[in-house]
């Protein structure tokens, strides 16, 4: 292996690893605990173990970190045979499991003895046995009765087969069977991992993944021509340039989709303490809801604290617009109601003022900038103030 090209795959293989990290760790957040996800985080752990002690082996010539790797790459098939039983609610073919088992226990145990005694028959045995791996698991998925499964199961297992598509011949780069510059199994690596992230949340179609994946491709192709050209680089050169901008842009695309759904989390954290807070009380319930960091500071104002504020002029506002912004003062018709609600909005500093109660006039002000430019969270802002106007109405009504 030349240094180049110990970088490139070094650099492939890393950006894989992070990409499986970050994967792992979305797949782990609270709320996710399922069967299916933890044996689908167990195969994407073993990968992890894979590409990390690779690269450091590589790095160290340690022969520990050579081993680890053997020992991973030989519970791929078991380990994707396993997360396939979960995604079809059905036992693989007996034969099929032992023979995963077995294959898995025999290479694996081949990590203890010298290099020189088992290479490179190894080697061939090893690509073998993964891609005989990945075809059985892929007649499982192809034969499958689709209509066992749900819409959404269904477009899971797709997911997996699409991925599989790319990952079969990509593996066979990381045995030096041709005279590839780059190992480039980490890059379908990286896009199993996006597919994962996506597939739970129904946003990217099988078609705009192969689109999406294409433009990535597409662009990293030609950066990587760009970058040849202006450096006057060879062939391999640019091969390897263009593989290491493509796993940049997969790991970032990861990335992303991680940030996604920590965002997708702390709103439905919100609708959860809404649907479960304590609704025998407006002011525990509001109290509770404060806890959250979306609404954390919420100030709750009675009508004996508005001061000079006319109760009666902020009833009739708050009658047609129970929540209010500061761009809806001016749009009351009422120089009176628009004069009032101003000076509450500059005196609080607030970017909502919800109707809690309206005899005696009861109002919450809260200050969300990070919520103002989002519909999908004001929305959620309204129904914080309609339970907290029906818990203040029955509380009125006993």
């Amino acid at each position: 292996m030349t240094a180049t090209q110990l970088i490139t795959d070094s650099f492939v293989s890393l950006a894989a690893f992070a990409g499986l990290l970050l994967a792992i760790a979305a797949l782990r957040r609270p709320g996710r605990a399922d069967p299916l996800t933890g044996r689908f985080v167990f195969g994407l752990s073993v990968v992890a173990v894979l590409m990390g002690a690779r690269v450091v082996g590589w790095n160290t010539h340690w022969h520990l970190f050579d081993a680890l790797y053997l020992i991973a790459a030989a519970l791929i098939p078991l380990a994707t045979l396993i997360v396939v039983e979960g995604l079809l609610r059905r036992h693989a073919p007996l034969a099929l499991k032992l023979a995963a088992l077995v294959g898995a226990v025999g290479l694996g145990a081949t990590a203890i003895l010298p290099p020189a005694w088992v290479e490179p028959g190894l080697g061939w045995a090893l690509a073998l046995f993964q891609v005989a791996g990945f075809v059985a698991v892929g007649a499982l998925v192809v034969l499958r009765d689709r209509s066992a499964l749900s819409s959404a199961e269904n477009r899971t297992v797709d997911r997996l087969a699409l991925s599989l598509i790319l990952i079969v011949p990509l593996t066979l780069t990381d045995y030096g069977f041709a005279a590839m510059p780059v190992r480039l199994s980490g890059i379908a690596i990286l896009f199993l991992c996006w597919l994962a992230l996506t597939v739970g949340r129904g946003q990217v179609s099988h078609r705009d993944a192969v689109a999406s994946f294409t433009a990535i491709a597409a662009g990293a192709v030609l950066s990587g021509l760009a970058i040849g050209w202006v450096a006057d680089l060879s062939w391999t050169a640019i091969a390897q340039a263009i593989a290491i901008v493509l796993a940049t842009m997969l790991v970032v695309l990861v990335f992303n989709e991680t940030r996604g759904m920590r965002r997708e989390d702390r709103r439905a954290s919100l609708l959860r303490q809404i649907a479960y807070g304590d609704t025998g009380d407006v002011r525990r319930f509001l109290r509770d809801l404060q806890r959250h960091t979306m609404v954390e500071g919420g100030l709750l104002l009675e009508e004996g604290e508005l001061g000079d504020v006319d109760p009666d002029v902020l009833r009739r506002v708050f009658e047609h617009s129970p929540v209010c912004r500061p761009e809806d003062a001016g749009a009351q018709g009422d120089p009176a109601a628009a004069e009032q609600l101003h000076w509450l909005f500059e005196k609080y500093g607030a970017t909502h003022i919800l109707l809690v109660q309206k005899a005696p006039l009861t109002l919450l002000v809260l200050n969300l900038p990070t919520l103002a430019a989002s519909p999908g969270l004001q929305i959620e802002v309204r129904a914080v103030q309609r339970m907290a106007s029906l818990i203040a109405d029955r509380e009125a009504a006993a």
